[in-house]
């Protein structure tokens, strides 16, 4: 048996490595257009369709001797703030403006898990309340020289140099980061297997 992240995210595979837990990274590049732009979805219904999808796309790559024995794990991530829905920036100006949007303010991340095992799918939703500290026009010009609001849904990582910036949390932690463990041992469950039955 053996667990594979359907992924391109950097925090999602620090998730499972923190928590232990053995697994390989499926690159995926999938594309999300469609679902995000569809007005007709909620937010949880958005995410967890891009969770799917690149569970799916991650299952395309595995032969199917793999497959018999593979646990396809794939994962998105969404920010809510001021009505808004927010994923990665499309460029540097935009991660700024929504920084000093941010600022001060609460917002709601969504995050959907997609477990493939056996020709079955189950898939979770996670949410967390963030709360946004009063950080100065200096430091979102520094935070945006790490490069990191770039790669992550809401323009940042709470557990890298973002962390700072997070006033307080409400919810499953983990899920912020974009992966929740609690889903991921509740799909398990659902199967008859945990996630102790991967730790390394």
């Amino acid at each position: 048996m053996k667990i594979y992240l359907a992924s391109n995210s950097k925090g999602r595979a620090e998730v499972l490595t923190r928590a232990h837990i053995n697994f390989e990274i499926i690159p995926t590049d999938v594309d999300e257009t469609r679902i995000m732009n569809d007005s007709h979805l909620s937010v949880s219904e958005k995410v967890q369709r891009l969770s799917l999808l690149k569970t799916q796309a991650g299952t395309k790559t595995l032969s199917q001797a793999q497959l018999s024995q593979a646990f396809v794990i794939g994962g998105d991530t969404l920010f809510e703030i001021n009505n808004e829905l927010w994923g990665k920036p499309i460029d540097v100006d935009q991660a700024r403006a929504r920084l000093g949007q941010m600022r001060n303010r609460t917002g709601t991340i969504w995050t959907g898990l997609t477990l493939f095992h056996n020709n079955q799918i189950i898939t979770k939703l996670s949410t967390a309340q963030i709360k946004l500290a009063s950080y100065s026009d200096v430091e979102i010009e520094r935070y945006l020289n790490t490069g990191e609001p770039m790669i992550a849904a809401g323009n940042f990582a709470i557990e890298g140099y973002g962390g700072p910036f997070i006033q307080s949390i409400r919810g499953d932690y983990f899920a912020i980061i974009g992966l929740s463990l609690v889903d991921l041992n509740d799909a398990l469950h659902n199967l008859g297997f945990s996630v102790s039955d991967f730790w390394t």
